[in-house]
Order: C-alpha cells, then structure tokens, then sequence
C-alpha cells in the first residue's frame, strides 16, 4: 500500500494555482487526475480561509459521558463541522467518543504537564485516510512490491489534546479594553461638584454641588438625555447626594441649612421635588463631612459623619423610620434615632482625601449584608472596616471588630468596589513607599465566616495618584481615575485578569489603556452605572487659586468594542496558519497546535487525578467543568449574520453617538471696499442677572428691567420643569409563586421542582437571552439569585445567595393564571424567550423556610429594545421602580418537604 494514502499534499494558505489543460492527443496519466482535484479543493480551501475563517461552523458541543461511571475516562463530542486555518472542512457526521484517559496514558510528557499550572484543550485536526482497497496492475513507486492501492480517500479527522499555559490563551470574544468615548459635558461655571448618584429607578443623575458665590445646588438631569429637569436649593454647602429606591426619596447631605439644624440629611420626595419649595424634612447629624450610602437590598440608609479631623462616627437608619418621620411632619426636633452607631477615634481626612471629593470609599454589597469603608491610613493601621450590617444594627459591633483580617498595616485605600457576587472586594490604594506618586489595585476574597479578607492575586502597580475606582459588572476590568506626576487627570482602564494573577508574589507593573482619557483639572470622583455602559467623572479647577473656579462632569459611554478595528486588522496580513499546519500530518508535535480546531477545555484539570468531567450545570466539587465557549472560535453562517445584524437594526445600534467637532472654518472675506467695518459703540451693560421657574409658562420669557436704584438686571422666567415620563417598559406579569406566600409545587414535592422546572417569572414581551448565555461563558450567574433567610450572631437575620443555581430560558409555551405562571418547559439554547427560571442543582431546602429571589432587571432588553421593568408584576407590589433596577420577591417552601434532593436531571432537546 502506498505511505501516504492521499496520494497528494496541498499546500496550506497563499499560493499560486496550477491547473490542468487539455488538448487532444495528451497523455492522461494519474497524476494529471490527482492534479484537477488538486486545484478544486486548493481553491475551495483557500475561500474557506480567508472569507470564512477559522473555528467551528456547528455542532462539535463537548458533552459529559451519559455514564456516571465513564466520566472519568471519557468526553462525548456531538456531531458537527468546523473549517481549520488552511480551510479544510473536518466534518463529524456522528457522536464520538473523545478517549481522554487513554491519550493520557499513551502520552506521560502531556500527562505530567497537567499539573494543575496548565489548561487542557481537546481540539480537532484534519486527518485524511484511504479506504476500499483493490488489486493495482501498477503499484505505486513509493512502495513497488504493494499489491494494492485505495480506491477512495476518507476525509476524516483526529481529536487532540494539548497542555496550554493559561498565559498563552486568548479568549474568543469582546476584547478586554473597552473603547471610552467622551460624549457630553455638564459645565459647572463657579461651582464645584461634591457628590453624584446615578439613580436609575427615577432615570436622573443627581449632582450635588456649591456655588463659589455661596449657597448650594441639587441638580436633577434626565439620565439618558442629560437635559436638567429640576434644580433644588441646597444648604449652605452640600458634601453627597443619594437616593432611596422603595421609598421614592431624594437625599442630599450638608451643612448650614436655612433655618434648619448646622448639618444634616435633606429628603425630597420625587414625585413633587420639583414643585417644592423646600426639602420635606431635614435629619439633623453633627458634621463637617457626611457621606451616605443605601442598602440595594433592604433600603437601609448609612450615614458617615466626621464633626472634626480626629473623629467620625457611623449611623443606620431603616427606611420606614424615616417615612413615618417624614409624614408627620418631619421636624428636626421628631428625628428617628439611628438603629445603630459606631465611633472612631480618628477622623476621614481633609478637603483633599477621598470622603471629600466623593470618591468610592463607602460601599455597600450587593445583597446588603455588608458595607465597606475606608479611611486615611495610618503608618501602623490601614482602617479599612467591613461592617456586618446585622450586627451594626444590633449594636454588638465595636470599630476593632469592624477590621477584617487580611489587609497589610498602611494601606492608603482610596477607592473601593465589591465584585457583583459580593465574593471580591477590590482595594485601591496609593503606596506610599515609591519616590514618585504611585498606586495599586489588588482583589481580596471574602473568607471564614465573612468578617475576614484574603488577598488573591499579584494586583496591579501603576504610576500616579489614585482619585477613585469602580469595577465592571462583569468583572472583566477596573476602571481607575488617577492624577499622572504632571498634575493632569487620566481615566483609563485595567484588565482584571492582570490583577488576579498568580503567576508572581509581587505587583505587575501596567500603564492605564492606550485610550485612556486626559481630563484638565482636579478630578475628584468616579461613578459608574449599573449595566457598566457609562461613566460619569467629576472634576474641578486644578488650581482654583490662580484659575476661575468652575467644574465640570464628563459623560463617558462604554463602547465594548471598535468595530473597525476589524477591518483594520485585514489590512495587515492574510488569516493563515502557524507551524505544523502543512496539512499532511495527523498529530502535531507535541506543544504545537498547528491547524488544530479548539473545541472546549477543562480548567484545572489534574491528570493524576482523573476527575470527572461534567457539564458546566452539573459539576460538584471535585469535578471539572466542560468549558465550549471561552476558547472556541465560531464562524457564523450567512444566515447567522443576517440574524445578527437585523436584531442589532432593531435595537437601534446602527446608529452611534456623534463625533468629534471639525476643525473651525477659515475666515470670511473683507467686505466690498476691502476695509473692516468701524467698531461699534458699548452697550449700556447689565449689573445682575434673576433666573426662576414659573409654573403654566408656556415659553421662556427673557427682559432687561431697571430696579429702583437704577442698576439694569436681566430677568429670565423659564418653563417650571415637568416630571419626566417614564420610558415604555416590558414588565413582569407572573410568576411560578404568590408573593409571601407558600410555594405550591408543580411536580408533587418542592425538591423535584427546584432540580426539573425551577421557579420561574415571565415578561409580557420576548426577551433576548444574550445575558445569559454571556454568563454562562463567564462561567458564573451574575444576573438572577436565589436566596435564603439565615441567622446571624447576636439573633440577627440575612439574606444569603444559595450557590449552585443557574437561570435557564424559558421555551415559547408557557401557561398563565392572572399573574400566577401555571406550566412552563424549559429551552436552554434559546436565542428569544417569555421569560425564565432558576433551577437549584443538588440543594437541600427546609420546610417552611423562607427563599427570595433577586433579578438584576437592568440587564435585560426585549427584542424591541424595551428594558424590563424591575416593579413586582407590574408595580402591584412595592418591590421595585421604574425601567431596570432591581426585582424582588420572597416565598416560604411547603410543609412538610423532601430533605433530600433528587439528582440534577439530564436535558433532553429543549426541555428538562
């Protein structure tokens, strides 16, 4: 038999063509034949190549071994097709076996590199074979004393596995580096911003600021337009603003209120703060400085007041205190008293540290149970605080309980952001052993019994004075605001991976990103909102002593990627292959990935371990989880775009924000004569200006009138600013449960349902499942929770996420009762759903204990582009506000219930 059964070897990427021509009379030998396949299938892959792509086309999904007992050994590879980088089609036309243990045992250099440091890849490679053998009257050169020859060739193909350095990967899909794009300025002339707050419920950006002409303003501007709405009077000055959600309540902390208390909380109920004359009540706290924060979760208010330089203190009020103390009346002297206070023995610092600019140092979890805060350290203490809310509230809490374990005496912690799971508390802070101005950022883990933190991770080290951080919702990068050693304002970002970094004990040294933007002046904040599509920076004068004092804030979009940059690329080089991709060899070299297709990997897979390899949904601890996505190229089809681009034109995303100015034209000609105009002569002058809101006035009205001394003043009246319509939203109309009430299984035992159907919610409009699937690539569900009541120390309770739970689409057919969701199946690879539903894979539940569940609806669009609306079946109950934000509803398990919890069912098409 011939070596090489193929009898040809085509040359893989640019080259040029040969083909055959004929003419009568030639003499047709087999090469003459293998040559006109030759030229075919050269082309054909060269097309697939350069227009096409590499990657997989469909199908090709690692599943685990339906077996529990093979799970160790072997990978199911479901059938499919992929093009390699020569362009080669490897087509799988049914399942197969992917014989993991087995290559491990034939290959021990593979197996001893699986150590744990490295990632293992199971990829596909062409690998053509000859099939039917026949009797040849000539046998070939290559082997003369052969008695036979193919007859066919078999396109077939080879799985690999391959050892690769973590370091070496580059996820397929949005690039890490967002593109920051400055699209809108609010301009602050003689006025200084001290505080914002992106309060999405209401849909308005809150900005606290104060005049240098005395006095204070509350700015309220509509969050996606950035008109101002409504401008109400502050106090003497203002130090933040912020916003308490279920109770409707605008917030503004400051200091010598009109007739009011020296310093305090001012609340505005939202409906009328545009019509009121003043704030509904006043909560009077003793202070220089007052910083707040909100619980997301329970509303919870956290007020920081620091009365001096040597002292602070921390106070909670609950949200229904301060509306009964609201409607009565709201005087000073009926203030609530606090539910709980700490002191410090030290204070937060002056007018330049972070509690005074407004930056990041106050920060509650996401599901309430903590708040982080920061103060200046000392060269002994770092006077970082996690504070167990419960505990705080309970009054068993003193500031040396309030210090976690784990963060190293001195750290100068500027900023910080809790990760969206509240796992990871990310620190930034300057270091004050460098020669020059330096900072840097680590990420530390939530450990023990919650009240510690470790750091995980090399962390970062840059360059520069940190201002502030806040971290993406994705957890893929940080963005940081920083004053460079020339006294300018940078905002740029850094890609978290670098900060999780084991690979050295020590910092990285890394530069902001190449796009990072240059602000003028003193910035003093960042603020980011919560889907992580916009930024909001706060800046002032950087030398208000020799500069006219003004501030500014800009509004900075979050651009995921630069869609030309994709063009760009095709102008440097045609798509091809690395070495060992000639195309003629099955098995790469070791450590070369050639023109294999990657598939999928295994995280931390041990090889002498063997653990069993699961589906992401199903795997325990101890098991690895089959990843297709994060490494896998797709190359879509025509169709496939064609979809893609139409749901990209419905949503609107064809259109971008505008670009930057043009350049100034030039200067218009003289007039006819050739001579400037003579100059005129000057106006009387305006002494004073009066600007006012007039309710009914239909038009703004602008004259210049004289007062009785003579001086001349320009009067403006202006439209009293209506409250702004909510946008059209897509709200929730059921759900599987009664609100408060018990869960009635649809499956005969609660435990069932939680492991085949979950609990479910539907919207009245199809949504796109993106989000979802996006998690699922992230390896973790940041968008929908479950959780339970547990006690704390001290008799205390808190709400806790139940890990383990996964949000599945729901398929197009669901059954409704009013607002109760009867039946519903479930489709996990659906692109469009009504709704969907989170199953709690291998749980134990208690019976009559009590569950909530928590939806981040500000991630969610339909395929109108409408965002769901985060109010409890549309706004019946008080859980949530307008579009977005954030949904919640609690039920109790039945009595009595199955302890213990089926297995994780199998997934059969589209349902479980």
């Amino acid at each position: 038999m011939l070596s090489d059964p193929t009898g040809s070897c085509l040359p893989c990427g640019l080259h040029q063509p040969k083909r055959n021509t004929y003419f009568e009379g030639k003499f047709l030998l087999a090469g003459d034949f293998i040559a006109e396949q030759d030229y075919h299938r050269g082309h054909r892959h060269l097309h697939n190549s350069l227009l096409h792509g590499t990657g997989t086309v469909c199908g090709l999904k690692l599943i685990e071994h339906p077996a529990p007992g093979c799970q160790r050994e072997y990978l199911v590879l479901e059938p499919g097709m992929a093009l390699d980088c020569c362009g080669r089609e490897i087509v799988v036309p049914e399942r197969t076996l992917v014989r993991v243990a087995e290559q491990l045992a034939k290959d021990p250099d593979l197996a001893a590199a699986l150590d744990g440091s490295r990632q293992l890849m199971v990829g596909i490679a062409a690998c053509d074979s000859g099939v039917e053998p026949v009797p040849a009257i000539l046998p070939g050169c290559s082997d003369p004393g052969s008695p036979t020859e193919y007859g066919r060739i078999a396109e077939g193909y080879e799985l690999v596995l391959l050892a690769a350095e973590p370091a070496a990967l580059v996820p397929d899909g949005t690039p890490m580096v967002p593109k920051l794009s400055w699209v809108h300025t609010i301009a602050l002339g003689g006025q200084l911003p001290r505080g914002m707050h992106d309060n999405q419920a209401e849909g308005l950006l809150q900005l606290a600021v104060d005049s240098t002409a005395g006095g204070s303003h509350l700015y309220l501007h509509g969050r996606n337009t950035h008109d101002l709405r409504v401008v109400l009077e502050g106090p003497a000055s203002l130090t933040d603003t912020a916003a308490m959600r279920e109770a409707r309540l605008l917030l503004a902390a400051g200091l010598g209120f009109d007739g009011g208390p020296e310093a305090g909380v001012a609340f505005w109920h939202t409906a009328s703060a545009a019509t009121a004359a003043g704030p509904a009540g006043v909560l009077p706290i003793a202070a220089q400085t007052l910083r707040m924060a909100v619980s997301p979760g329970s509303g919870l208010l956290m007020v920081l007041a620091a009365p001096d330089a040597e002292t602070a203190a921390l106070r909670s009020y609950a949200p229904a205190q301060i509306q009964d103390w609201l409607a009565g009346g709201g005087a000073p002297e009926d203030a609530p008293a606090p539910l709980g206070t700490l002191e410090f023995d030290h204070g937060f610092g002056g007018p330049g540290d972070p509690a005074a600019r407004g930056a990041a140092m106050l920060r509650f979890s996401h599901d309430g149970r903590f708040l982080a805060l920061a103060a200046p350290a000392t060269a002994d203490q770092a006077h970082v605080y996690l504070i167990e809310v419960a505990a705080f509230n309970g009054g068993s809490m003193t500031q040396a309980q309030a210090v976690p374990a784990g963060i190293p005496a001195g750290t100068d912690t500027v900023g910080l952001d809790w990760s969206l799971d509240d796992a990871y508390l990310y620190l930034l802070a300057n270091d004050p052993d460098g020669e020059t101005p330096a900072m840097e950022l680590h990420r530390y883990a939530m450990t023990g019994d919650g009240i510690s933190l470790e750091r995980q991770g090399r962390g970062v080290h840059l360059e520069g004075s940190a201002r502030d951080l806040a971290v993406a919702p994705t957890e893929t990068r940080a963005y940081l605001l920083l004053q460079d050693a020339g006294g300018i304002g940078r905002l740029g970002t850094v890609d978290i991976e670098r900060v999780k970094s084991v690979s050295d004990p020590d910092p990285e040294p890394v530069e902001l990103s190449a796009d990072a933007i240059r602000i003028d002046g003193d910035v003093r904040a960042l603020e980011l909102t919560g889907n992580g599509a916009r930024l909001y920076v706060a800046a002032g004068d950087a030398d208000p002593e020799t500069q006219p004092a003004r501030g500014l804030l800009a509004v900075i979009e979050v651009q995921e990627d630069d869609c030309a940059i994709h063009l760009d690329r095709q102008l440097d080089h045609c798509a091809g292959c690395g070495q060992g991709a000639g195309g003629c060899g099955c098995t790469p070299a070791a450590g070369d990935t050639g023109a294999v297709v990657i598939l999928g990997h295994l995280p931390g897979y041990l090889a002498g371990q063997a653990p069993r390899m699961r589906n992401a949904g199903n795997a325990l601890a101890g098991d690895v989880a089959i990843d297709n996505l994060t490494y896998r190229s797709i190359v879509p089809s025509s169709e496939t775009l064609r979809e893609i681009i139409r749901c990209m034109l419905d949503r609107g995303i064809d259109t971008g924000p505008p670009g930057p100015r043009g350049d100034p034209g030039k200067d218009g000609i003289d007039g006819a004569d050739g001579t400037d105009g003579a100059a005129g002569t000057d106006g009387a002058g305006i002494d004073d200006a009066t600007l006012q809101y007039v309710a009914d006035l239909e038009e703004p009205t602008v004259r210049i009138i004289e007062d009785a001394s003579g001086q001349r003043i320009l009067d403006i009246d202006l439209p009293a600013p209506q409250a702004a319509a909510l946008p059209e939203v897509n709200p929730i109309i059921a759900t599987s449960w009664v609100h408060g009430g018990a869960y009635e299984p649809r499956l005969g035992d609660f435990s069932k349902d939680m492991h085949e159907l979950g609990v479910a919610l539907a919207f009245e409009h199809p949504v796109s499942t993106e989000p979802f699937l996006r998690d699922q690539k992230l390896g973790r569900n940041m968008l929908a929770y479950l959780q339970r009541l547990v006690s704390f120390d001290g008799g205390t309770f808190g709400w806790a996420n139940i890990s383990r739970v996964e949000p599945v689409p729901l398929a197009p057919e669901i059954e409704l009762d009013g607002t109760l969701l009867r039946n519903w199946t479930l489709d996990p690879n659906a692109r469009q759903a009504p709704g969907f539903a989170l199953l709690a894979n291998d749980v134990g539940f208690e019976s009559g204990e009590l569950l909530r569940i928590v939806f981040y609806a500000d991630f969610i669009l339909d395929t109108e582009g409408r965002p769901v609306a985060g109010a409890h079946l549309g706004g019946q109950l008080p859980s949530g506000g307008g579009p977005g934000g954030t949904f919640r509803s609690w039920f109790s398990t039945p009595v009595p219930i199955d302890q213990a919890p089926p297995p994780a069912p199998k997934r059969k098409g589209s349902t479980r």
